[in-house]
């Protein structure tokens, strides 16, 4: 039996699919469709990146693995999370 994707890991996979099929014009929207995606959650979105990062040493030397880190880094850049940080509470 299959379990369910957890959150960053469907976050994971967007990122490799929209950084596939999208140009650098839309990086704004791409990187509002993962946070969408991740819940509004900036650690979430780290949490993608450190899959992707994982991924990414693995010895296949996908492109498309890193094109999806490129995507993810841009995007937690982009917002500010920095690794270790929570997000407040309201």
């Amino acid at each position: 039996m299959l379990r369910p994707l957890e959150r960053s890991q469907v976050v994971w996979h967007l990122a490799v699919e929209l950084a596939g099929s999208t140009g650098a014009e839309d990086r704004f929207l791409v990187a509002l469709e993962l946070l969408r995606a991740a819940g509004n959650d900036p650690t979430t979105l780290a949490h993608a990146l450190a899959l992707g990062g994982a991924q990414l040493r693995h010895p296949s030397g996908d492109a498309a693995v890193q094109k999806g880190v490129d995507v993810l880094a841009w995007t937690v850049k982009f917002l500010g999370h920095r690794r270790g940080s929570r997000p407040q509470s309201p």
